[in-house]
């Protein structure tokens, strides 16, 4: 499997905090299971353009590996230069494999250097998968300069000054994300997208992260990662569903917009709690975790819904069939 970080930095931050390169080196070799997937070879990719970040970057991963032996199965490589042309390059040369799985954490200063006729392609294959910071807030408050026309339309692939204008005001940051998930589902041919809201300062949408799967297990796996983001710090995810805003918290949960979308969704019908879950997955930035007692218990409590072959109440295996009240 292959991990590509675009644009990734020194590898440290000024304040000592690890980069991703360390932070997804760290994860793998940290995991639990790291050790049931030895015949597994993982291949590590950095792309950094500035070459004094680069430099920095191979010396804090010669750094970590002097103090961590590393698993015969895992490598790395750094590469100094531009991400377009390298990463054309390197896939061009069987560096980036088409045929192994890849994930692609692409995190550009801008938008001017990851168009969309070059991420579709990296990312098409089938086991491949990506997460993309689109920087929002910026696209939304100079898309009419006419100094940046050339590279929101490599961006999106399409022309796109008269649509982002037509956008409404209140959430055109959003909707400029959905337009770009919109692209990459066509172009990457992903059946599995989502965007996450980024605030800092809170309340202030800096970018969105945008998620990209050719599987619904990869969606539901960073979707469970956003859950454990910790709030306290000085950005936090959130998200808006039913017309309601809540923020990615491990406590104290708001599932308020979560039952207000399933009767939205499912009001008057009857149906099975697959389709339910798979709303859930699908449709909002909920996990299937939160359905059944965080959810579908209360509501059922409060007259909300009725179990129509439930052998217990307030427990919905599979197979169960649900009528909303």
């Amino acid at each position: 499997m292959s991990g590509e970080p675009g644009f990734a930095g020194p590898g440290r931050y000024a304040g000592g905090e690890d980069g991703s390169p360390l932070l997804a080196l760290k994860s793998l070799i940290g995991h639990k299971s790291f050790a049931a997937w030895h015949s597994t070879q993982f291949k590590f990719i950095f792309i950094e353009s500035d070459r004094t970040e680069c430099e920095q970057l191979k010396e804090e991963l010669r750094d970590y590996f002097s103090s961590v032996s590393r698993p015969p199965n895992v490598c790395y490589k750094s590469y100094q230069g531009d991400f377009s042309e390298l990463i054309s390059r390197l896939r061009a040369t069987g560096v980036v494999a088409k045929d192994s799985p890849l994930l692609a954490f692409v995190d550009p200063f801008g938008y001017g250097a990851v168009p969309m006729d070059v991420i579709a392609p990296m990312v098409r294959p089938r086991w491949s998968e990506i997460l993309i910071n689109l920087s929002t807030d910026p696209i939304n408050r100079f898309f009419e300069q006419g100094s940046v026309e050339v590279a929101l339309n490599r961006l999106f692939g399409l022309t796109t000054e008269a649509r982002i204008k037509n956008f409404p005001s209140d959430d055109r940051a959003g909707a400029i994300a959905r337009l770009y998930i919109d692209r990459l589902s066509d172009e990457a041919e992903f059946g599995f997208t989502r965007e996450f809201v980024m605030e800092f300062p809170p309340g202030h949408v800096g970018y969105h992260l945008v998620v990209g799967s050719h599987s619904i297990d990869g969606l539901e796996a960073v979707k469970a990662a956003m859950w454990k983001v910790d709030p306290s710090g000085a950005f936090r995810f959130a998200d808006h569903l039913a017309g309601q805003r809540f923020l990615f918290t491990g406590d104290n949960i708001d599932f308020e917009p979560l039952r207000a979308a399933l009767i939205q969704q499912f009001g008057g019908r009857t149906v099975s709690i697959e389709e339910i879950i798979d709303f859930v997955v699908l449709e909002t930035p909920f996990l299937r975790t939160h359905v059944k007692t965080r959810v579908l218990v209360p509501m059922q409590r409060a007259g909300q819904i009725v179990g129509v072959n439930q052998s217990k109440r307030n427990q919905y295996p599979n197979g169960t069939t649900v009528r909303f009240c």
